[in-house]
């Protein structure tokens, strides 16, 4: 063969090309198979952001929040009242009973106008009426002293801020009747730690109905998106029944101690030992109040 390409110089030329195709052709053969990912494997990609102090590991969630965190802690910083008023609840005013004016010295109060913060921990979870509502632990750089900011996420961007733990107030009206015992909820003012509800109850059913007949301490559940049933903490029977003839009408505030953020929002409120002195059955009633 040797000596046929060295008389041949054609055959020379078309041994010579032919190695060099099949060298090319080997080349891209294996850079496909070196880059061509493998169908059986995930592709994982981790990412971790810093949050002051507080490392972050869920990328979609604390992404998000480090984003707001860092527009938030900067506008506190610099203490520009026309950035931070933009940012807060405007709810949050008519809670507190102060004006955009007030609220700087509100803050400062906290501790947390021109101060250096960072932000420590937080908690999460999604409200059925607000959006996502975030709970920030904002804490000076020595730890010396801390406050909660809420920050309550409407849509992705859209966010506002409060403090003292207040998330909404609801004023929207809803009226329920149930076995003749109407319930008109009237206000709902939610807290991280509780939840207000001003209500009226109206006996509709044509006769005589009775509330807390077995006498209980109280009466008044509120049910949380979690499960967790709560009994109110406002006293207005302290054990006594009450006697509903038709047409009676009951105005109260009542309170509930939700205490933790991770148990969930108001979902229904329950009165229990509701009995009907016609059909004489003793019932708890749920009014749904998303």
């Amino acid at each position: 063969m040797k000596d046929e390409i060295e008389n041949n110089p054609r055959l020379f030329v078309i041994v010579l090309m032919t190695g060099v195709v099949a060298t090319v052709i080997f080349g891209i053969f294996m850079l496909i198979i070196v880059w061509s990912p493998d169908k059986n494997q995930e592709i994982e990609k981790t990412e971790t952001k810093q949050l002051g102090n507080f490392t972050l590991k869920n990328v979609t969630t604390e992404t998000v929040l480090n984003g707001y965190s860092v527009e938030i802690l900067n506008n506190l910083y610099g203490g520009n009242m026309d950035l931070i008023n933009n940012m807060v609840l405007p709810e949050y005013y008519s809670f507190k009973g102060i004006n955009k004016s007030e609220l700087k010295n509100l803050l400062m109060q906290k501790g947390l106008i021109g101060n250096t913060l960072q932000c420590s921990s937080y908690r999460t979870i999604n409200h059925p009426k607000y959006g996502r509502i975030f709970e920030v632990t904002a804490s000076n750089i020595t730890n010396t002293y801390s406050d909660k900011i809420i920050v309550i996420e409407k849509s992705p961007g859209d966010f506002k801020i409060s403090f003292d733990g207040f998330i909404g107030l609801d004023t929207t009206k809803k009226t329920t009747t149930i076995d003749g015992l109407k319930l008109d909820i009237m206000e709902i003012k939610e807290q991280t730690t509780i939840t207000s509800i001003n209500i009226k109850l109206t006996n509709v059913s044509g006769h005589t109905i009775i509330l807390n007949k077995s006498n209980s301490y109280e009466n008044i559940y509120l049910n949380l998106s979690s499960g967790s049933e709560i009994r109110t903490n406002t006293t207005w029977l302290s054990g006594a029944s009450k006697e509903l003839t038709n047409g009676s009408v009951i105005n109260l505030d009542v309170e509930f101690l939700t205490s933790d953020l991770n148990k969930g929002f108001r979902k229904s409120l329950v009165i229990k030992d509701v009995y009907d002195t016609i059909s004489k059955e003793n019932k708890s009633i749920e009014y749904m109040i998303n």
